[in-house]
């Protein structure tokens, strides 16, 4: 159900229709950002309260503070005289437990605007912290440019280093859990590859895993081939890394509710891409080849023949990959071009001896080749080489 919000956005007080889409979007759609407000079972930002006290203090001028307006030196609840109170009946305010005392253990930041260390309360732990330009426009008029842009958005943040987007109190928040100084805590999905923000926390870099499967798209590296449509051409789901996954399943770092499969190209690459690390644990994983071909496989039965590349930065290509129009080793889709016009097809190694000296014509084919007599010079190399050479020429 649609609610209604008073917002003022061009000056004047108007009725915002606060549609469905918008509440807990992770975008403050309206001015007063009440449609961030209670997300998850939890508060974020500040409600006033209403009860007057004495003559000292006025009914709240807002009734909601959001988290952008907490400890920023001006009082959104309630207008009074602190010196006439003592301090257990002072009600409470969004500026009222704003300083930083020598005994105070908890989280603190430099509070984005007015630069002043202030408590990280676990209302403005991880709120949204995207707002419409029309809505930094009203905010901040001439000082826009203080702000970096998040796509189409900006985002104004708590506390200047971004420090209020980890360690969130709504697990619903978190994008990554990971350790940040050696301590376990996590980082909100707020500002994990976001576009405009590279902020990184993990001790591992995990947040900062970020892929461009299109032109227009930007998402976690864990966003890939997970079965959930993140990109608008869906390009995370089609991608050529998708093509080869695992059998097995694991937690990814990125949270997701279940277990996931996850692509053979992330397992033993170094990077610990599941909770538990298996990925990393090769003896576990269904594998193929050996030296330059060595390769993990989604089981043992998928071991084909493969083509060697001359191309430094790949080994080799499944067949099943050849004549697809993608160029991997460098050459391989004009080999291709070349022998479908050609009649009859070379699967031969070469063996001659000369002065007593064995030796072998080092060209490796993929099926469909055809004639490479033909193509020597042109698409192929060959050369003699020594039978005990380990060069292997494609």
């Amino acid at each position: 159900m649609d609610a209604t919000s008073p917002d003022n956005i061009g000056g004047r007080d108007q009725i915002i229709t606060m549609r469905d889409d918008m509440k807990c979007n992770g975008i403050c759609d309206i001015l007063s950002c009440m449609d961030e407000a209670s997300c998850n079972g939890l508060t974020y930002g500040f409600y006033c309260k209403s009860e007057v006290f004495s003559q000292n203090y006025k009914k709240p001028k807002e009734p909601y503070v959001q988290p952008l307006h907490v400890c920023d030196g001006n009082s959104q609840c309630y207008v009074y005289n602190y010196t006439q109170l003592n301090d257990h009946d002072k009600p409470m305010d969004d500026e009222i437990r704003c300083k930083v005392h020598e005994k105070y253990d908890g989280a603190v930041c430099r509070r984005f605007r007015t630069k002043e260390i202030v408590p990280v309360f676990n209302y403005t732990r991880c709120a949204a912290i995207r707002y419409p330009r029309k809505i930094v426009d009203v905010l901040f008029g001439r000082y826009i440019s203080l702000f970096k842009l998040c796509g189409d958005d900006f985002c104004v943040p708590y506390c200047t280093d971004y420090t209020d987007q980890i360690n969130c109190t709504d697990v619903g928040r978190v994008a990554v859990f990971c350790n940040i100084r050696g301590y376990n805590s996590s980082v909100s999905k707020y500002l994990v590859c976001q576009e405009g923000l590279r902020i990184g926390f993990c001790d591992d870099g995990m947040d900062l895993e970020c892929v461009e499967p299109s032109l227009s798209c930007t998402v976690h590296k864990h966003l890939m081939c997970n079965g959930v449509q993140d990109c608008q051409d869906n390009t995370d789901e089609r991608n050529d890394v998708c093509k080869s996954m695992a059998k097995k399943r694991c937690y990814r770092k990125y949270v997701h509710n279940v277990k996931l499969r996850i692509p053979l190209l992330w397992v033993g690459d170094g990077v610990m891409d599941c909770v538990d690390g298996r990925d990393e644990e090769l003896r576990i994983w269904d594998s193929c080849g050996s030296g330059m071909t060595h390769r993990f496989v989604t089981e043992k039965t998928s071991c084909t023949d493969v083509y060697i590349c001359q191309n430094e930065n790949k080994n080799f290509i499944e067949l099943a990959s050849l004549c697809d129009g993608v160029e991997n080793c460098g050459n391989e889709n004009q080999i291709c071009r070349t022998t479908q016009r050609t009649p009859r097809i070379f699967r031969q190694v070469n063996r001659l001896s000369r002065n007593n000296i064995e030796y072998m014509s080092a060209i490796y084919c993929m099926k469909g080749l055809t004639n490479l007599i033909i193509l020597k010079g042109q698409v192929c190399t060959s050369t003699l080489t020594n039978i005990f050479s380990t060069r292997i020429l494609g």
